[in-house]
Order: C-alpha cells, then sequence, then structure tokens
C-alpha cells in the first residue's frame, strides 16, 4: 500500500507520459512491494515556494507499512531526487521528502485491514 505523493510548482506538462510508470518501478524496487498495490498522485502547478522563491521544488510523502528505515529511507530518497532533477529539474536542495510508516492497524484496504501482521521491519520475513 506504498502512497508516494509529489507536490510541485513544477508544470504538469514537464513529468512527461512515463512519471507514473518509472516513480512505481523506483518504488517496487526499494520498497519490495508488488508495482499493483503502490499509488502515485502528482501534484504539479502547486503554489509552492522555498525560501520565498519559485524556483522548481518538490515536498514529497511516501507512506508504507513496514520497511521504512534510516537507511533504506536515505536510498530510497537519494533515487527519488536523481529522478526529479533529470524529470523536472528539481535540484535535490529544493526536495523535501517525508517517510511515513503507517502502522498496518490504521490502514484498511480491499474491506479489511492492511497486511495487520506487520508493523515493524523486524516482522518481514525477507
Amino acid at each position: 500500500m506504498p502512497i508516494i505523493t509529489i507536490q510541485t510548482n513544477v508544470s504538469a506538462c514537464q513529468a512527461g507520459a512515463s512519471f507514473h510508470k518509472d516513480i512505481t518501478e523506483i518504488a517496487s524496487e526499494f520498497l519490495q512491494k508488488s508495482q499493483k498495490i503502490i499509488w502515485v498522485m502528482l501534484e504539479t502547478d502547486k503554489q509552492l515556494t522555498m525560501g520565498a522563491t519559485k524556483e522548481p521544488t518538490a515536498i514529497v510523502s511516501v507512506e508504507c507499512i513496514g520497511r521504512l528505515k534510516p537507511k533504506l529511507n536515505l536510498q530510497f530518497g537519494t533515487k527519488l531526487e536523481e529522478y526529479l532533477l533529470q524529470n523536472l529539474g528539481i535540484p535535490k536542495n529544493r526536495v523535501v521528502i517525508k517517510c511515513v510508516r503507517v502502522p498496518a492497524l490504521f490502514c484498511q484496504f480491499d474491506g479489511h485491514l492492511h497486511d495487520i501482521g506487520i508493523e515493524f521491519d523486524e516482522d518481514l520475513k525477507s
């Protein structure tokens, strides 16, 4: 159930046709989750500033049950920063990435609580 939300002041036309697919593939690789259950929301053309300037910037939120831990967050975040620089022209010093561990008991999907046995990375068998 990873949910990746990218809010940016960059125009939608800069994202390109493969943006959602590319982000899904990156997330699947790092989070070891099936692409079928990864949500990507790109919110472009936001009235977003950093340091009172309208230069390209982005706020990224990665919400996930399990998997998230400091070393992985840094590796995943670095890959996301590289992608945003290459595809949207947003420098890494203008990107903030929030990694949010979602307790399974607080996430419903397809009519039931999702992966209720996975609360912490230590619960993962792989």
